[in-house]
């Protein structure tokens, strides 16, 4: 089976779980939260419009850089995301070296994490693991501002360190992650860092190591304020590792069933 038809297949297990009308958001419903992040909700547009409880992301502009010896890879890049129970699943399409196809599928669903790699119709790579579990947990709770449903939920919990840090935890299914949102001075998140996630150059060896990703250039998309752009980054020994970055070119909320996904 090709990624893509894995892709679409998994994100529809997802969609059977989601089948109701998602409820308006309130500026009631997120007292409890953090003071920043209440802002932050409020400024992006989320308040008074139907609570974002999936998304489906097309991106653009995005590169994959494999080690830190490689070079950029365009690549094309899809991606959907789930608030009921944490789910994400990016699914990466691409050609090394100009004629090679390559696909990727980066996913988190159900407790377990895995990357799925393929190049030409070979499996070059399947990692699954505690490492990739927690790993891909992290990740989803990181792109967790794009989708309040998730900040929201109990298997998310929320701290203001002080006027511009708030400290989240994630649990799912006995497994923990932690990381902090950092914002400017707009109350905008402007990047996330955690001490969480494990670094592997061959799939068999797993170091944690610090990651962050990076909201960047803010601006109105889908009629919400979100940041357009996105990167990527270890905190290696030697240096600062950037490996990812992509542009939002469209996100569609609370997607019901895959004729949705424009493919």
């Amino acid at each position: 089976m090709s990624l893509k038809k894995l892709f679409l297949q998994e994100v529809k297990q997802e969609l059977v779980k989601q089948q109701h009308t998602a409820p308006i958001l309130r500026p009631e419903d997120i007292s409890k939260l953090p003071p920043l992040i209440q802002t932050y909700l409020e400024k992006a547009g989320f308040i008074d419009k139907p609570l974002a409880e999936n998304f489906y992301i097309t991106w653009e502009g995005t590169s994959l850089k494999l080690n830190p010896q490689k070079e950029w890879m365009p690549i094309a890049c899809v991606q959907f995301n789930a608030a009921q129970s944490p789910m994400r699943n990016a699914l990466m399409t691409s050609k090394m070296f100009g004629f090679i196809p390559f696909s990727g599928k980066d996913k988190y669903q159900d407790g377990s994490g895995n990357m799925f790699i393929k190049l030409l119709a070979f499996t070059v790579s399947d990692a699954r693991g505690p490492e990739m579990d927690i790993s891909a947990l992290v990740t989803f709770l990181s792109e967790a501002i794009l989708l309040p449903a998730a900040l929201m939920s109990p298997y998310i919990r929320l701290q203001q360190v002080d006027d511009k840090t708030v400290t989240a935890t994630i649990t799912d299914r006995g497994k923990t992650a932690t990381g902090k949102f950092y914002f400017n001075s707009d109350g905008l998140p402007e990047r996330f860092k955690t001490e969480d996630r494990f670094f592997s150059t061959d799939g068999a060896e797993y170091d944690r190591l610090p990651w962050v990703a990076y909201y960047l250039n803010y601006k109105k998309i889908s009629d919400y304020v979100l940041p357009g752009e996105l990167r990527a980054s270890w905190l290696l020994p030697e240096g600062e590792y950037e490996y990812f970055t992509g542009k939002i070119k469209n996100i569609t909320y609370n997607v019901q069933n895959i004729a949705q996904l424009n493919q």
